[in-house]
Parts: C-alpha cells; sequence; structure tokens
C-alpha cells in the first residue's frame, strides 16, 4: 500500500521571513547608531536590560523554529520507510521532546500498527499541551519587555516630577534677589535635569516598544509555524490510523480472500454487538430521560418555592426598612417638637418673670399715683388757704393804703405794700405752678 498522505511542510519561510526581519532591524540600527546611543546612554542599565531580553527573546524563538524543523525532519524520515521507523538506525532516543507523547503509540523502535483515534486525540492533545508549555517562556520574556519599558517611562517621568519641583523652589527663592536676565538664566540651567529625566522615560519607551513589536513579531511567525506542524501531523496520523483499521497496518501486504472474509465476518459480528448495544442504550436514555424531567420539574418547583420564599422575605425586608425608616422619622419630630417645647417652656418662664416685674411696676405706679393725689389735694387745700390769706391780706393792704394815703408815714407804706405786692404775685405763680403739676399728674 502506497501512502496517500502529503509531506510535512518544513518551517523555512518562517526561519527566513524572522531572519529577514533581524537583518534589517539591525541594518535600520546601524544606520541610526548615533542616535540610538544617545537615547541607549540616558538611562544605560534599563535600555541594556531591554535589550539584554530581546535578544534571548530572538535566540529563543530561532532555536524553537529549528526545533521544529528536526521535528519536522523525523517524522518525514518514520512516514518513507514505510515501516514506521527511519531508515537509518535512530530510534525513539532520537525523537523530539514535543513529539515525545508518540511513544505511547510505539512498540520499541517503531509506531504500532493499528492505533485508535481516541489514543490518537490523547496523544495530539498532550503535544498541543508541550507547544503551550513551549510559548510559556517566550511569552513570559515578551511581557517582561513591555514591564521594562513601563518601568523606564514612569521611572524617569517621577525624576521628570521632583526636578521640576525642584527648579520651581529655586526660581521662587532667587526671584527676589536677581534680575530677569539672571532669572531666565537660572531657569535654562534648572530645566536640563527635568529634561535629562524626560530622555530616560522616552528612551525606555522607545526601546521597550520597539523590542516588544520585534519580539512579538517573531514569536507570531513561530507560533504559525508550530501550528502547521501540529495540524499537518494530526491530519497524518488520522489518516494512517484509519488505514491501520481498514487495511492492517501501515505494511502493504497482500491480503487474501479468508482474510478479507473472516475481517468481513469480524465487523459483522461487531455491528450486531454494537446494534445490540445502542439498542440498551436507547432504552436506558428513555429511562433516565423520563426520571430527568421528574427532576427537572422538582427542581423547578423547588426553584419557584425558592422565589417566592425570597420575594416574602424581600416584602419582610422593604416593611422593615419602610418601619425602620418611619421611626427614625418620629424619632426627629419628637426630637423638634421636645426641641421647641423647651424653648417655649423658657419664653415662658421668661414671660411670667417679666409680668411679675410688670405687676410689681403698676403696683408701684398705682401707690405714687395714690401718694400723688394725697399732695395734690393737701397743695389744692393750701393754694385755697393761701388764695383766702392774700384776698384777706389785700382787703388790709387796701385799707391801711387808703388810711395812710396822705402822711409820710404813708409813702413808706406804700413802699412796703409794693413790695408785698411782688411778694404777692410770686406766691401767686408758685400757687399756678403747684396746680399746673398737680394736674401733669393725674
Amino acid at each position: 500500500m502506497t501512502d496517500q498522505t502529503r509531506n510535512l511542510t518544513q518551517p523555512y519561510i518562517p526561519l527566513i521571513i524572522i531572519l529577514a526581519v533581524l537583518v534589517f532591524v539591525s541594518g535600520l540600527a546601524y544606520s541610526q547608531a548615533g542616535r540610538l546611543s544617545d537615547f541607549f546612554f540616558a538611562q544605560a542599565a534599563i535600555n541594556g536590560a531591554i535589550l539584554l531580553v530581546a535578544v534571548l527573546s530572538a535566540a529563543l524563538i530561532i532555536w524553537e523554529v529549528f526545533s521544529l524543523s528536526r521535528a519536522v525532519g523525523w517524522v518525514e524520515g518514520t512516514r518513507i520507510t514505510g515501516s514506521a521507523m527511519p531508515t537509518t538506525e535512530s530510534t525513539s532516543a532520537d525523537m523530539p521532546q514535543s513529539l515525545f507523547p508518540l511513544q505511547s503509540l510505539m512498540n520499541g523502535t517503531y509506531i504500532q500498527s493499528g492505533f485508535s483515534t481516541e489514543n490518537l486525540s490523547i496523544v495530539m492533545d498532550a503535544i498541543k499541551a508541550r507547544n503551550d508549555e513551549r510559548r510559556d517562556l517566550s511569552q513570559y520574556l515578551l511581557q517582561l519587555l513591555i514591564f521594562l519599558g513601563l518601568f523606564g517611562t514612569f521611572w524617569g517621568l517621577t525624576l521628570t516630577v521632583g526636578d521640576i519641583g525642584k527648579a520651581i523652589g529655586q526660581l521662587n527663592q532667587e526671584s527676589a534677589s536677581r534680575d530677569a536676565g539672571d532669572l531666565f538664566g537660572q531657569m535654562i540651567q534648572s530645566l536640563e535635569d527635568p529634561i535629562g529625566s524626560m530622555g530616560i522615560a522616552f528612551s525606555s519607551s522607545l526601546f521597550g516598544l520597539a523590542g516588544t513589536i520585534i519580539v512579538g513579531f517573531l514569536e507570531q511567525q513561530s507560533a504559525q509555524a508550530h501550528g502547521r506542524f501540529i495540524d499537518e501531523l494530526e491530519n497524518w496520523l488520522y489518516q494512517h490510523a484509519i488505514l491501520s483499521t481498514s487495511g492492517g497496518g501501515f505494511a502493504a501486504v497482500a491480503a487474501t480472500g479468508t482474510v478479507v472474509a473472516s475481517t468481513s465476518a469480524f465487523n459483522d459480528e461487531v455491528l450486531t454487538a454494537t446494534n445490540a448495544k445502542l439498542e440498551q442504550i436507547d432504552v436506558g436514555l428513555a429511562r433516565n430521560h423520563d426520571a430527568l424531567i421528574a427532576a427537572l420539574q422538582a427542581l423547578v418547583a423547588v426553584q419557584e418555592d425558592q422565589k417566592a420564599m425570597r420575594k416574602e422575605e424581600h416584602g419582610k425586608l422593604a416593611s422593615l426598612a419602610m418601619l425602620t425608616d418611619t421611626n427614625e422619622r418620629m424619632s426627629t419630630i419628637m426630637d423638634s417638637w421636645s426641641r421647641r417645647s423647651e424653648q417655649y417652656f423658657e419664653e415662658a418662664g421668661r414671660g411670667q418673670i417679666q409680668m411679675v416685674k410688670v405687676a410689681e411696676d403698676i403696683e408701684r405706679l398705682l401707690k405714687a399715683r395714690d401718694t400723688t393725689r394725697t399732695l395734690n389735694d393737701r397743695l389744692s387745700e393750701l393754694s385755697r388757704e393761701l388764695g383766702e390769706n392774700a384776698r384777706r391780706t389785700e382787703n388790709a393792704f387796701t385799707n391801711l393804703r387808703d388810711f395812710l394815703s396822705g402822711s409820710e408815714t404813708g409813702n413808706q407804706l406804700q413802699a412796703l405794700l409794693e413790695s408785698m405786692d411782688s411778694s404777692r404775685e410770686e406766691l401767686r405763680a408758685m400757687r399756678h405752678e403747684a396746680a399746673a403739676r398737680s394736674t401733669s399728674d393725674e
């Protein structure tokens, strides 16, 4: 029997692309060596670490592609002989590490014929897992490149902020003692440190981003090559598994009619047993289906009960929250009323004290009014008495003046009378004043 599968693809194209990219990047870096050296020495430690990780990542990817080429050669050598082993004296000890799971399909130094597709699926899963493990280191280096670039960027930005703060502080201290020209020169000198720190940030960001892009592209080419190899290997092994089951192995052996007949009878027996098993499985599935429906219905009922209980609990919680809110509002209202009552009682107490004072003042005023009335009455009586005395005195003086009007003694008496008249006028004025005062007091 001839082999009906195609050859596995060697990873020459991805390898050529990887080498071409590295040559292009190297030439570009060489043409810009002056500028890149300035960028590099802005922060040699971080940028050197970035370049070292990038070189290690590129070397690891190239080594993985060469290892893949060796694995393809091993599989090609095993397939070409038709006996599941190379033409040389190579054994499973020469098998690449990524293909170690194939040892479960090998018997000594060759692959067994007639392996099942289930075993092949397990083997291919193990090979894919090894491929994923292979990518862990390269992915870690790629993430390390990103971290170093960000670390250098934030380190430079931190230094920039600190240097700007120092420069502003120096300008504030020296602004009062220098003129504008000196301050401008000092400002230019103070900006040298922040600009240098910005150079650290931008250079680390430049090298980190460039390394990440280059290594990411190389990793993508390597991943595509490994994925193509695994797909082709899986297709090749599945085709051989089908051929082995139907034809008896990798070796092209001339099958006789007896072997074909026995194989057909065996296949019929297997088919009959398989059909019986399938019928039993259908019956069991039908029973399990009914039981599953009943269980699902019970589960739905339980879920409905749980939903009802949750709704009831939510309602209780809402009522409790409403009651709590009402209690809080009532407490607030009671506190407000208590404060207002205290203020009212305090104001009432102060008003009562003021009322007592007003009553005392009224009582004093009443007493003063009674006293004033008594005084006014006495003044009125005194005024009447004074009036009567004045009239009697006036009459007496009139008579006396008439009697003495013709003599010298009469003239003296006339002067005395005039003096008494003035005294009388003063007495009248005093009487009128007392009367007016009594009227105003009433």
